[in-house]
């Protein structure tokens, strides 16, 4: 069965190379490596006869957690099972003909587009500029389209668009009648997540869409809680016209107000991932083979300068039960780039050591 590939498939590696799942150090996957909070579990251990009942379906606590964390009025934001399901039920409400997708970038939206007979095109983040988008030309490229798809920070090069420089673009594409999506699944892994974040451009431009979840920052993927902010009323309306009811569970209700209420837990991970991209960027700057991408977010995008391919880099690292992301698939890279995520300083340690044996 064809499936579209993404990182963190630990299970394929663990049956192909004779390793436990649990053995695996996942590079690849982009979690939060502090794992799942300790208010989540306690929240899901306080409330588990919640199991008997049936979840509430307007999501009314949930929401107005959200709204808290983010600052976005509740009546704007949509809750689903994952932003993948989100992500889905957008695309397919505003179904747009002409849609301008930044890349490289998450595969996702593309396909999305796609299946559901959609057109769109690629705007092309240039290598020689290190990713970094060029706000004006982007905003000179967006007439005659009708959405404009921005992942900040961006998979897989980790550069962010900083809100100065957003608002610009949804200025120009309100006037040009242009939505814009942005996901923000790894702004929160930010240093200042304030100035790269949209939400509180949502309850001002009715164009904008902003999606989030909980499985990267909050380290639960596998509880599957996603959302959307947007004040444009009919694309709310539009999605829960066509949502299937009841795709967040009571248990991940629970869970999930609990997490956007633990504050120690998010300012520990904005600490660490601070302290471990300092760690790494200073550990890597010594080999010469490869060139380290500057990021805003919990993961690095690297090209190899050598003869090597990242697919031998990574052929040679599952042999050490490590997996990185040959970043090959992504259009505009090549098998000369990789990405990897940032994990505990124990685990951060041993890929250094590896990347050197590799490479030195």
């Amino acid at each position: 069965m064809a499936k579209v590939k993404h990182g963190g498939d630990i299970y394929a590696i663990a049956s192909e190379y004779g390793f436990n799942p649990e053995d695996v150090i996942d590079f690849s996957g982009n979690i939060n490596p502090l794992g799942t909070p300790g208010s989540l579990k306690k929240a899901i251990i306080d409330n588990v006869d919640i199991l008997s009942k049936y979840p509430d379906p307007e999501y009314n606590e949930l929401r107005g957690c959200i709204s808290d964390y983010t600052r976005v009025k509740t009546e704007n934001i949509i809750v689903g099972s994952g932003s993948t399901e989100l992500i889905s039920l957008f695309f397919k409400v505003l179904n747009p003909d002409n849609g301008l997708v930044l890349m490289p970038t998450y595969s996702e939206y593309e396909r999305e587009i796609r299946i559901n007979g959609g057109g769109y095109e690629y705007y092309r983040l240039k290598e020689e500029e290190d990713f970094v988008p060029d706000v004006y030309d982007i905003i000179n490229s967006i007439s005659g389209r009708d959405i404009l798809v921005i992942c900040n920070p961006n998979n897989p090069t980790g550069v962010a668009i900083e809100t100065n420089n957003m608002e610009r673009i949804l200025k120009a594409a309100k006037d040009e009648g242009c939505f814009v999506f942005v996901d923000e699944t790894y702004a929160e892994f930010a240093d200042d997540s304030k100035n790269i974040s949209s939400t509180g451009f949502v309850d001002k431009y009715d164009n904008l869409f902003v999606i989030r979840g909980i499985s990267k920052f909050f380290g639960t993927p596998g509880l599957r809680i996603g959302y959307g902010l947007t004040s444009n009323k009919k694309i709310i309306d539009d999605i829960l016209r066509i949502k299937d009811p009841w795709t967040v569970g009571s248990v991940a209700q629970v869970a999930g107000q609990a997490v956007f209420k633990d504050k120690d837990y998010q300012n520990l991970a904005k600490k660490c991932m601070h302290d471990e991209r300092d760690f790494i960027l200073d550990k890597l700057a010594g080999i010469k083979s490869i060139k380290v991408y500057n990021s805003d977010s919990n993961f690095f995008l690297c090209k190899i300068l050598d003869d090597h391919k990242a697919s031998d880099l990574r052929k040679y690292l599952l042999t050490y039960a490590i997996d990185i992301r040959d970043a090959a698939s992504f259009p505009y890279l090549n098998e000369k780039f990789f990405r990897f995520c940032i994990l505990s300083r124990e685990d951060n340690e041993k890929l250094v050591e590896y990347l050197n044996r590799f490479f030195c």
